[in-house]
Order: C-alpha cells, then sequence, then structure tokens
C-alpha cells in the first residue's frame, strides 16, 4: 500500500505532502527542511506498512528499506525542479501571500471565485495608485523647504548698540582755504549771497490753456482729448477757474485762460561746472534708454550735490578731516546712565558727504534699566556759524544706531535730529536667526568679518562688491566711499576714477546702473544672524532761553565765536539763533524686552516621514515591520535566483 492511497496521507500549506502518522512521526517530519530552509515543506516520501496497515516510524536520519526522500535523492521538489526558476519564486510569494500583513493580498490568494479575487486585485491597485499619489504631494511639499517664522518675547540686561553721530555740514566754512581751487571756487559760486542778484533779475516763464466751459460752468470738449477724459489734476484746474466764474452760470458759454508756470530759478540759473569729470551719467547712452534716468535732466540741486562730493573726495584723508567738525569743539556733555562719557571714548569715521563722524561704542555699556535716565546721553554744539551755505542748508544732525563693529551708513540709514531741540530716541532690540540653504539664502558673518575686518551687513556687502566688480571692469575705485576702498587691502596703486578721464567716469556709471537694475554677478543676502533697532522718535524744543545762554558761556570760553560771543547787543544773535546751535540727544531702551525672530522649518523630517507611514497604513496597511516582510521577500528571491542556479550548475 502507498502513501497516497492511505487515508493518513494529507496536503500540507504549500502544496508539498508528507506522510502524516503517530505525534512522534508529525514532529520527525516537521524538524525536516527544504532546500530554502522551510520547516516541513518540500520533503516527499514513500513508506511501507506493517500487517496491520499501520506505518512504521523512521528517524530523520535513518533510511530503512522502502524510504525515498527527494531532499536525499537528488529528486526534484515540487514546483522547483521542473528546470524554470519561475516556479520557484511562485512557491515564495505564495508564501508571502499567506503570511503578509499587506491588505488585499491574501484576499485575492485564497479567495475561491474569479470575481471576488478581480474586486479584491482593483481594490488594491486603486489604493496603491491613490497612496503614490499622495505619497507625490507629501515629497514636494517637504523638498520645498518651506520655512516659518516663530517670535518668542524674552527679557534680560542687553548691550548697549553702537551710537554714529554726523555734522550734516561736511567741512567748516573758516577751513574752505585748505581745500583745492575747485573746490573753493564752487562753494563761492553757490553761495546764497551771491545768488540773490540773479533772483531779482530772473523772471518766471508760463505756458497758456485755454478751457471752455457751457452755460452752467461744466467744461466742456473742444474735440481735442482735454475734455471729459481729461485728468485728475487738470479737472482741479479746471474747478479753480469755473469757481472764479460763478456769476457767469446759468448767462451763456465762456473760455477761461489758465497760466503755468513751466520753470523755477533753481532750475534756469546756470550753475558753473568746475568739476572737469562731471558727467550727466544718463544722458546719450544706450544702457539707460527707456529710463526715467534718461528721459529728464539733472535736478539743480543734485547737480551740484554731486560736484561737490566728487572735489570733496579728492582730497586728502587728512585734510577732509582738518576741514571737517572736531569731537572737541562740539562736544559740550556726555553721560551714560548718569555717568560720564568722555572725547577719548568716541572713533572717527569718515563719511563721503558729510566729512568727520564719530561713533561711540563701549562693550560696558548694559542697560540694567529702561528709560532716558538709563541710557546715552548728548548735548552738542553744532557750529552753526561755520556752515558752508549753498552746500549745507540745513543745521543738525544725522545718527545711525547700529549694531557693534557694523559700519553706518548714515546717508542711507541716518536719522535726522533737528537743531534747537531734544530729541528722544526709543529703542527695541529684535534679534532675527535665519535658515541658510535649503530653506533660504543667508551669509555666513564669520568668514565675512575674516576677509574685510567687519561685521557682515547687507549694505556693507553690496558696497564692498561694487567696488571689487569697479576696481575689476575699469581699473580705479569711486572716490566718494573710500573708507570701503581701505577695505581692499590688495588694490594699492588703483587711482580714483574722479581723478582720470571721462571714460573711467562712465564706466564707474556702468557699473553702479548695474548693480541697481540687479544684473551684477555679485549677489549680498541678508546675515543668517543679525540685531535690529526699532526705534520711536519725539521732540520738543531745546533749550530754554537762560539754559542756552549759559552754555554760550562756556562755548565763548574756548574760542571767540562770532555773533555768539559778542558784547554788543547789535552783533548778538537772536534767542532763535542762539538755540539753533545747540542740540540734545537722549537714546535709551524704551523696555528690556526683546523679540527673539527664528525661522525654522515647516515641514519637519520627522513630519514628512509620520505622514509616510499614515498614508501607507491608510490605504495599504503597511507599517514599518510589513516593509521588512517584504525586504525578506526580496532577499529570498534573490538568494533563490544566486544559490538555486550555483547548485544546479554544479
Amino acid at each position: 500500500m502507498s502513501v497516497s492511497d492511505s487515508p493518513l496521507y494529507s496536503e500540507l500549506e504549500g502544496g508539498y505532502t508528507v506522510y502524516q502518522g503517530t505525534p512522534k512521526a508529525k514532529r520527525d517530519a516537521g524538524s525536516l527542511k527544504d532546500p530554502l530552509g522551510n520547516p516541513g515543506r518540500g520533503m516527499e516520501f514513500t513508506s511501507s506498512f506493517d500487517a496491520n496497515d499501520k506505518p512504521q516510524r523512521y528517524g530523520v536520519d535513518s533510511k530503512p528499506e522502502g524510504f525515498q526522500s527527494s531532499f536525499h535523492s537528488g529528486k526534484p521538489m515540487p514546483g522547483a525542479s521542473s528546470g524554470s526558476p519561475n516556479k520557484g519564486i511562485m512557491y515564495l510569494l505564495s508564501v508571502y501571500a499567506d503570511k503578509c500583513s499587506l491588505n488585499g493580498i491574501i484576499f485575492i490568494k485564497s479567495s475561491k471565485y474569479y470575481v471576488v479575487k478581480a474586486i479584491w486585485t482593483i481594490l488594491l491597485l486603486a489604493a496603491l495608485i491613490v497612496m503614490v499619489l499622495h505619497l507625490y504631494e507629501l515629497a514636494t511639499k517637504y523638498y520645498a523647504y518651506e520655512k516659518q517664522s516663530q517670535v518668542d518675547l524674552q527679557f534680560s540686561n542687553l548691550d548697549f548698540p553702537a551710537v554714529t553721530f554726523c555734522n550734516v555740514n561736511a567741512m567748516r566754512k573758516s577751513k574752505v582755504d585748505l581745500a583745492s581751487e575747485k573746490l573753493q571756487r564752487l562753494v563761492d559760486s553757490v553761495s546764497p549771497d551771491n545768488m540773490i542778484g540773479e533772483a531779482e533779475r530772473w523772471k518766471p516763464e508760463y505756458e497758456e490753456e485755454v478751457h471752455h466751459f457751457d452755460e452752467n460752468g461744466e467744461p466742456v470738449d473742444d474735440g481735442s482729448g482735454s475734455g471729459s477724459g481729461d485728468n485728475d489734476k487738470r479737472r482741479k484746474k479746471r474747478a479753480t477757474s469755473s469757481n472764479s466764474n460763478k456769476g457767469n452760470r446759468g448767462k451763456k458759454a465762456s473760455n477761461v485762460t489758465l497760466q503755468s508756470r513751466t520753470t523755477n530759478f533753481f532750475d534756469d540759473y546756470n550753475f558753473t561746472t568746475f568739476d572737469d569729470t562731471y558727467v550727466d551719467e544718463y544722458e546719450d547712452r544706450p544702457t539707460f534708454q527707456g529710463s526715467w534716468e534718461a528721459e529728464s535732466q539733472p535736478a539743480a540741486f543734485d547737480k551740484i550735490n554731486k560736484q561737490f562730493v566728487n572735489l570733496y573726495n579728492q582730497e586728502t584723508a587728512t585734510v577732509r578731516q582738518r576741514m571737517g567738525h572736531r569731537i572737541q569743539d562740539m562736544l559740550i556733555q556726555c553721560s551714560y546712565a548718569g555717568r560720564k562719557c568722555f572725547q577719548r571714548n568716541f572713533t572717527l569715521v569718515a563719511s563721503s558727504t558729510m566729512g568727520n563722524c564719530y561713533t561711540l561704542q563701549y562693550s560696558k555699556f548694559v542697560a540694567r534699566q529702561s528709560g532716558p535716565s538709563q541710557g546715552l546721553s548728548l548735548m552738542l554744539y553744532l557750529e552753526g556759524y561755520d556752515y558752508v551755505p549753498g552746500i549745507t542748508n540745513a543745521i543738525g544732525l544725522k545718527v545711525v544706531v547700529h549694531e557693534p563693529d557694523t559700519v553706518p551708513f548714515p546717508d542711507d540709514e541716518g536719522m535726522a535730529v533737528s537743531a534747537g531741540m531734544e530729541t528722544n530716541i526709543a529703542l527695541k532690540k529684535v534679534s532675527i536667526a535665519r535658515l541658510g540653504n535649503p530653506y533660504g539664502v543667508c551669509s555666513d558673518i564669520d568668514t565675512f568679518k575674516e576677509t574685510y575686518g567687519i561685521k557682515y551687513t547687507r549694505q556693507s556687502c553690496q558696497q564692498i562688491c561694487e567696488m571689487e566688480e569697479l576696481i575689476k571692469n575699469c581699473n580705479c575705485y569711486d572716490a566718494t566711499k573710500p573708507f570701503i576702498f581701505t577695505l581692499l587691502k590688495n588694490d594699492v596703486g588703483v587711482k580714483s576714477c574722479q581723478k582720470m578721464t571721462r571714460e573711467k567716469v562712465w564706466c564707474m556709471e556702468d557699473v553702479k546702473w548695474n548693480f541697481d537694475t540687479n544684473s551684477s554677478t555679485c549677489h549680498c543676502s541678508s546675515p543668517c544672524e543679525e540685531t535690529v533697532y526699532r526705534k520711536t522718535i519725539s521732540s520738543k524744543p531745546w533749550p530754554s532761553t537762560s539754559f542756552a545762554t549759559l552754555m554760550a558761556k562756556t562755548v565763548c570760553k574756548e574760542k571767540n565765536v562770532p555773533g555768539l560771543c559778542q558784547n554788543d547787543p547789535n552783533k548778538a544773535l537772536s534767542m532763535l539763533e542762539l538755540r539753533e546751535n545747540f542740540v540734545k540727544v537722549n537714546i535709551y531702551y524704551e523696555t528690556l524686552n526683546f523679540e527673539v525672530l527664528t525661522e525654522q522649518e515647516d515641514y519637519t523630517e520627522f513630519q514628512f516621514l509620520s505622514d509616510i507611514g499614515g498614508t501607507v497604513g491608510l490605504y495599504v496597511g503597511l507599517s514599518v515591520l510589513s516593509m521588512f516582510e517584504v525586504l525578506h521577500l526580496l532577499i529570498s528571491i534573490a538568494r533563490y535566483l544566486i544559490c538555486g542556479n550555483w547548485k544546479k550548475n554544479k
């Protein structure tokens, strides 16, 4: 009797036959392994029976007569011995389908009806497609590298910022004789005293416009396009004229002629050009075609100021310093948190437009309380009598509050402080931390400081980049930015563009235009870490009459100032003129609370991985361990393909 004819014969998982006997026989059979390492599978037995048709028990290692094993005899395994590897792979896939935790697979395999199999197959494919689309959206969101800003409010003692102030008058009138002849002639030509005669002889020019009105005083379109479709400005002019003719309303139509002035004295005045290299950079230049600058003409005062800045900066640094206002002449009193500070605490900083500026920066200045009494207080004498008329037409200061070790730019960042006023500048500190690549672009401040010796700011980077491009393309530097040029230590021997030919000046203007239009190859981003100060400014008249007289007496102890120190009442300054020579500035923290603005990842890696797990689990029921099941299947297939073929060839 063969095993296949025995009622004890059964088919196990995977479709392989094994002889069923006593419990011990089951254990013996279960301890055997097939060539893929699966216990109790891949074994086919034939055996003889005793007289009572009971199976004889054999040990695993014994091979009695009548016992045959495909494993030991070399007979091929069912499903894996037909010579094609696909049947062995199908077996592995079948085993995986019975055990995997992927939703739908087990129903596709175990269902007896093809309709059910098809439905589950469609559902599984649909779930996989939607899952892939969802994962694509998640990946797109993650690799967009979006960021968000978080604001924290903190409280502590605060380091005091650096403070730079400049007298708006670049050179003293009493020191003009130190300047070049061209600069002296320019100063003399723009003096208001020398222009008064021309102003008296000047006659403005007008153009006339005729406007038509009906019987009701409403404007009438004459067919020239100047009727109801006119702009608001013309409508306003017409309304004014119609109001003046109210008596004619309801009577008859009328025409009104209006005159509008087309010139002004300062644009008509023929200012002499004393700078040989002065050019209107926008005139008849293909580079600037289509721009407003090329369409219009330079304003009079802009032309004067540009010539002055060019000629002034062609003077040597020593001459510019001697012509400018000195800290020992201006500083009347300085205090921080009620404690005295002195002239030696200030550092000279040269400005191309305002001459001598002075920076106060001290690491021991720490604000432990808020309010004016715990900040910096400056009383200054402006030396208004020594201003250059025509060049400087206002009296006061420019004040810059900036981060320590950074370069101040009073022209762009400075706050105007009026003479004869006490100005309060209340500060709020804001610390900013930006994310770099790939979430954004920010510059490393440490590398910049090692290279140029100053702390990085976006504006200082732009100024240095522009100067480097100018030297590279034109082989000269911009004389209006001498301090920036000194930071470039390796450009010895390079001359000023303004002292060379007009072609060099054209070249310089082209480089500047490229920067203005973002056409330059040099790009400066915001620093990765930065401290800014929000400012609230208020002011009141200062000083009082008696206090102004007292300060004038202290000034007159050191120098005989015309008008200020005159005993003759007819020559003495009026009280208004006296007050305009003095200014007081208070700079302090409004509160010791400060903001910390931090850029953070809007979609972190942890969130991305969590969303991937949730998406995969939602659609197909996979977990991390389920993915290892797939990995195990792939390894088993690879092992079979490699090891099975090797044994066959062997």
